[in-house]
């Protein structure tokens, strides 16, 4: 099966308004092809912002200079959503 787990940023993070940050992602497996990738921010369970779409299926990571309005919080999120073909025709 296929799967994705962020590499950076960890639970520990903290980052400041309008800092540049490296968000970074391993992806299993390696082989198969990735489709696009598109980033996405949520604050709990709610949605806040897209961070990045159309990411190539080959990146594993994206600089991302974070919004100066965006409210300061220790329950951010970010999720990858993307899909995987193995070759058979599969899918995650």
């Amino acid at each position: 099966m296929a799967s994705i787990s962020f590499t950076s940023p960890t639970s520990s993070t903290t980052w400041d308004k309008l800092d540049t940050v490296t968000i970074s992602w391993n992806k299993t497996p390696a082989s198969g092809t990735w489709g696009d990738q598109v980033l996405y921010l949520y604050k709990g369970s709610s949605f806040e912002q897209t961070i990045v779409s159309n990411l190539s299926g080959t990146a594993s990571s994206y600089s991302w200079t974070i919004p100066e309005g965006l409210d300061s919080s220790s329950s951010y999120t970010i999720q990858i959503h993307t899909t995987h073909d193995d070759g058979g025709g599969g899918s995650p």
